[in-house]
């Protein structure tokens, strides 16, 4: 078998081991898993061969790595050139340290037919880089995941950069899975997982506390369950994140801090959620930055405030949502007061320019929050106070509060015209009809 590594050259193995040993850095050196089997025909079964060229890789490092960094250094190219590849196992990318590795799969799907596996095992990898993948889970023999990323123990796994990427179909769990990989950017990426199964079922979950107990074929998991991990810096941009049959809510999230989402779309397609925000005093999460627009008109609910039973106190700190139109039919904000009792929402700053359901609210349950910050909402007045209130809301530049009796100009002087949920000031006093 012949192996063209180089561009427009084709080198037998050993002749490529003795260029390796020669050279300094081989940068141009590209690995095509064509050349170790793969078909790319969607009949073949294409598992083997993919493998087979990853390990190929693992084998060859050029150089002594980066130090301080990685012992690794592969500069190479990992090609999965255009075709439909069926898989029925996992994929190995664990383990993986390179700074000079390119994946590049554009025009390449793979379908995956793993029976309740991941298709890209990727768990204590750092800095990959992936361009053009497409992931497919198949309506038979469905994969759990499509791919996942993150740590397996305590060790960093982060700085990825994933760029026009899509994974849809069919998951048992989720599209994409994130336990704790940091400085992560996921640019134009398109998520759909079209399950059927409404529990624990989701597109993206974003994991800081090893919540779910991720599992791996190729690497012993030590990480602990719900223990908080370092899970910064996670950023989204151009991104579609879908649930399109009647599955779970789309978005997963635990443990997080300086996660971003940037001129973004959330889809439920059913009654139910957006995003699950999961997590006690213990485990908050911190810097949520939300530039999403969530859809559709049968999502009840935006945000779902959630933990573990006997929950005294939910934590979410300098929290960002900005939304052109919100189409959540009964709240932004549901908690799930059978193991939540108290939220707190500090520093907060929301921005609604229209609500298109008239009597969508704030807080669904708006006793069992203490929130304070800025809320805007320029075409209408739903903001909704608990009723213990006890910090302050900046709401379009001037200050409200319950506290002292204070005047609250801006709030509406009687319930006329409004619906259940919604405040109003008797005085210096607000009343929640």
């Amino acid at each position: 078998m012949t192996y063209p590594w180089a561009e427009g050259d084709a080198l037998l193995a050993s002749d490529l081991n003795a260029a390796i040993a020669n050279a300094g850095s081989l940068s141009n050196i590209e690995i095509n898993v064509r050349n170790f089997g793969a078909v790319g025909d969607g009949v073949a079964d294409d598992t083997a061969a993919i493998n087979a060229a990853m390990a190929y890789l693992r084998a060859h490092p050029i150089g002594g790595g980066s130090p301080g960094v990685s012992t690794q250094a592969y500069c190479a190219k990992f090609v999965i050139p255009p075709g439909r590849y069926l898989i029925t196992g996992t994929l190995n990318w664990t383990l993986l340290y390179s700074l000079t590795l390119y994946i590049e799969a554009s025009g390449a799907l793979i379908v995956g037919r793993t029976s309740g596996k991941p298709m890209i095992d990727a768990l204590g990898s750092r800095f990959l880089h992936v361009e053009g993948l497409t992931l497919l889970g198949d309506t038979v023999n469905s994969p759990s995941i499509g791919l996942q990323i993150g740590r397996y123990d305590a060790q960093s796994a982060d700085l990825h950069h994933f760029e026009n990427m899509t994974i849809s179909g069919v998951f048992t769990f989720c599209a994409l899975y994130n336990f704790a990989a940091e400085s992560t950017v996921f640019a134009k990426l398109n998520l759909w997982n079209a399950t059927t199964a409404p529990t624990n079922t989701f597109c993206l979950v974003m994991d800081g506390i090893n919540h779910w107990n991720i599992q791996s074929q190729f690497v012993t998991v030590t990480a602990p369950v719900d223990t908080l991990a370092s899970f910064i810096g996670t950023s989204f941009v151009n991104t579609l994140i879908m649930m399109q049959s009647g599955g779970g809510p789309p978005v997963w999230m635990a443990g997080t801090a300086d996660c971003r989402f940037e001129t973004s779309y959330i889809a439920n397609t059913h009654p139910g959620y957006g995003v699950v925000l999961y997590g006690n005093g213990a485990l908050p999460i911190k810097r949520l930055d939300m530039d999403v627009h969530f859809e559709t008109t049968a999502m009840t609910d935006v945000f779902y405030i959630d933990g573990p039973p006997g929950t005294v106190q939910a934590d979410l700190r300098g929290f960002r949502y900005k939304e052109v139109l919100s189409q959540a039919s009964n709240s932004l904000f549901k908690v799930n007061t059978a193991n939540v009792a108290t939220v707190a929402m500090h520093d907060f700053d929301i921005y609604v320019d229209y609500f298109q359901v008239g009597g969508c609210k704030i807080f669904d349950n708006p006793s069992v929050w203490y929130a304070s910050g800025r809320y805007g909402e320029p075409t209408g007045t739903h903001w909704v106070a608990p009723a213990a209130f006890q910090g302050s809301i900046d709401q379009l530049g001037v200050v409200k509060s319950t506290v002292g009796g204070l005047k609250l100009p801006g709030i509406p002087t009687s319930a006329a015209g409004l619906t259940a949920g919604d405040v109003w000031r008797n005085g210096t006093a607000l009343v929640i009809v």
